[in-house]
């Protein structure tokens, strides 16, 4: 599967688990485990953007600058959920806020990957370079227990 597809695919499932989260007024461990599946799928997500995707992108001189930009934004994600984390009560009206700043940051970044970059990046190695990263990426998540769409 192209890279830029299982990317995608990973937006699309950490939004659907962050809507299920959006709104809960108990602490039942289910909520708690909706959020540790969302943790660990952004974190994955995270991951194998910096080490897999971006760095190949960046040799290519239309990209220079690419992780300087993005990683500030997964940093910025990761602090939120370790925020989440440490609170560990989806009910409050804390987690809450952070979940709404969590969705607002994911949307962004989806929003601007898969307008933007994603085509610029299949325009610009192919759906064959594309397709090996795709590979790449699987065999990662796979050594991490995961699935195509990170964790779900």
């Amino acid at each position: 599967m192209l890279a830029t597809e299982l990317l995608t695919n990973d937006h699309n499932e950490a939004l659907s688990l962050i809507d299920e989260l959006k709104d809960r007024h108990n602490n039942e461990r289910g909520n708690r485990d909706i959020f540790r599946d969302l943790d660990m799928a952004l974190r994955m997500h995270m991951r194998v953007e910096e080490e897999i995707f971006y760095p190949e992108l960046e040799k290519d001189v239309e990209f220079k600058g690419l992780m300087a930009e993005s990683v500030p934004e997964h940093n910025e994600a990761r602090q939120i959920l370790d925020d989440m984390e440490a609170l560990n009560n989806p009910a409050s009206d804390e987690f809450q806020k952070l979940l709404a700043e969590l969705r607002f940051a994911l949307s962004q970044h989806a929003e601007k990957e898969e307008a933007d970059i994603f085509p610029r990046a299949l325009a610009s190695l192919g759906p064959d370079r594309i397709d090996e990263l795709g590979n790449r990426i699987d065999q990662m998540k796979g050594e991490a227990g995961m699935t195509r769409t990170a964790n779900l």
